[in-house]
């Protein structure tokens, strides 16, 4: 979710016994040698053009974990403030995630560097105090584990979602980092430590339009935040964390939670300051070795697929693959396949936890549920061996919902077409349901698109069991009995009173949800209420008022 900004960076270089703090600076005496690290960067030129080569690095276009050796000079190109690392060859400064191997925050505002006083300074180590927003900074001391982070107004979430903290000093009332040598930053401009986010516990935010409030499963509720309102927010929560799914358009926003609630608003991600912990419905698991995909009959997944290439290319993958006549383009459609792995350390959503049973080891064993499957045009579900991974300590812990037992009973069997018959009719019905106010005006409309999703991948799958049929035919069944939609009842369409208004444009919100995700727009009634609106980024849209309402029989 977040934005890659080319912005002014520090390169600065703090040895913590006699050694002075190095600031950026284009005065060629004053640069130094310093290491810098990127985990992700492009190696530009002096015009801003991605340069054609650069010494052990295979793309300046794609540059990965990789280090070089700056003279901390900073070169300002295209708007761009980037290091040179020799060779004709530039990076950009907020790329840099390591200086000189050393402990590093970087800012998220720009700074100034103060006294133990709390006084801001002029000059810090022979050089400007004044830190920009983005600069890469060596800190003093060491960063300390932590069983919780309750009694701590700055943490770190660590990969595994454990915590740790760098230590701060409160000075005036204001929290600081230091920096060694009698100087010091403010905490809340800090925005990462040694790659990791510095967190906080709330953020106060204001609504600058009126906005729909969701509850904990994404589902738009009757309640409507009023453009300029203050809340108060303690979690964040990307969309697949709390939807289970992603959406379209979600790039720049994500769900953010008022605290001391279930409730959730959707937000663009600069408009909230401050890092808060993530917010999810779903278990995280975290591999501890190379691990295989399963499909539903505990067989390790295999995806076949087809790649077109030039004339004669050697398919060193599959030697053995059919290979399809070229066209006029010299073109040739290789046959292939590969074994995906989720590879050690990888983080991963689970939905459920069971036995299955594994024929090339014939017993059963316990598998979690995948949530996102990368590969849904091949296959309908994709499980992972629970002995590979262990809890991340995100999310709450499944447990299992079947036995050994069984899963041995089952052994996996294929359903039949009898078996998806009841399937079939019910995923018949979705046009008529689809075209109903019953699921045009529900708040559940998400949740049922979501299962007959899953009810038409299961009944096209040829090899789902009947437990998967089962399954599916129990949630889609779930989710259209819970269609909750129904036109607001108005005692005079031609009279609408203020309270009637109000019921009808929340429906309209609630008739839009999932369409404008990140930017919903306004709807308003004009003054004597004959009229409907909506307004999306300044453009108005007449509404049918009875689409929406009915008048009392």
């Amino acid at each position: 979710m977040q934005k890659n900004k080319f912005i002014l960076g520090l390169a600065a270089a703090l040895v913590l016994t006699t050694s002075s703090m190095l600031l950026p600076s284009n005065n060629a005496q004053a640069a130094q040698k310093e290491t810098i690290h990127v985990n992700y960067s492009s190696i530009y030129d002096s015009k801003g053009q991605f340069l054609k080569s650069y010494p052990g690095v295979e793309s300046t276009t794609d540059v990965k974990n990789a280090t070089f050796t700056t003279n901390g000079k900073i070169k300002k190109i295209n708007h761009k403030f980037c290091y040179s690392i020799g060779k004709g060859g530039y990076l950009p400064i907020s790329d840099v995630v390591s200086l000189n191997n050393l402990g590093t925050l970087n800012l998220s505002k720009n700074t100034r560097v103060y006294n133990k006083y709390g006084k801001k300074l002029t000059y810090f180590a022979g050089q400007s105090a004044s830190l920009k927003k983005g600069m890469p900074v060596n800190y003093a001391g060491k960063v300390k584990p932590l069983k919780n982070a309750d009694g701590k107004k700055y943490f770190l979430l660590n990969k595994d979602y454990t915590f740790s903290y760098l230590p701060y000093r409160k000075i005036q009332g204001q929290y600081y980092y230091s920096l060694g040598h009698g100087g010091y930053i403010k905490a809340s401009n800090v925005g990462m430590i040694d790659q990791l986010q510095v967190c906080v516990h709330s953020v106060t935010a204001r609504a600058d339009k009126n906005q729909s409030v969701f509850d904990d499963h994404g589902k738009i509720t009757k309640e409507v935040l009023k453009s300029g309102q203050k809340i108060t927010l303690d979690r964040y929560a990307d969309t697949p964390e709390l939807l289970g799914h992603s959406e379209d358009g979600d790039d720049d926003s994500c769900f953010y939670r008022i605290r001391g609630t279930n409730k959730f608003v959707i937000l663009e991600t600069d408009e909230v300051s401050g890092n808060l912990l993530p917010f999810t419905r779903f278990m995280h698991v975290r591999a501890t070795q190379d691990a295989n995909e399963y499909d539903n009959l505990g067989r390790i997944f295999v995806r076949h697929f087809n790649e077109v290439v030039k004339q004669g290319t050697t398919n060193n993958s599959n030697p053995s693959a059919t290979v399809t006549a070229g066209s006029a383009t010299q073109a040739q459609t290789v046959a292939k396949t590969e074994t995906p792995q989720i590879k050690q350390g990888e983080d991963v959503a689970v939905t459920r936890e069971l036995y299955l049973w594994v024929p090339a080891e014939q017993k059963a064993e316990l598998f979690y549920e995948l949530r996102d499957n990368d590969y849904a045009s091949d296959i309908t579900r994709l499980f992972i061996k629970a002995s590979d991974f262990k809890y991340n300590n995100f999310g709450p812990q499944l447990k299992p919902e079947n036995t050994v037992a069984s899963a041995k009973e089952a052994n996996n069997g294929l359903a039949s077409t009898s078996d998806k018959k009841s399937l079939g009719d019910l995923i018949a019905q979705a046009p008529t349901i689809e075209a109903s106010d019953k699921y045009r005006l529900s708040n559940e409309r998400s949740s049922y698109d979501y299962y007959l999703k899953q009810a038409k991948q299961v009944y096209d799958s040829d090899i789902a069991t009947p437990e998967d049929v089962s399954q599916a035919l129990t949630g889609l069944q779930d989710a259209q009995n819970k269609l909750n939609g129904a036109k607001v009842v108005v005692q005079d369409l031609q009279h609408i009173t203020a309270q009637e208004a109000d019921k009808i444009v929340t429906l309209v919100y609630t008739s839009i949800q999932g369409k404008y995700i990140g930017k919903i727009p306004q709807v308003t009634f004009n003054q004597d209420r004959t009229e409907l609106d909506l307004i999306d980024n300044g453009v108005k849209q007449k509404l049918n008022i009875t689409d929406y309402a009915e008048q009392a029989k």
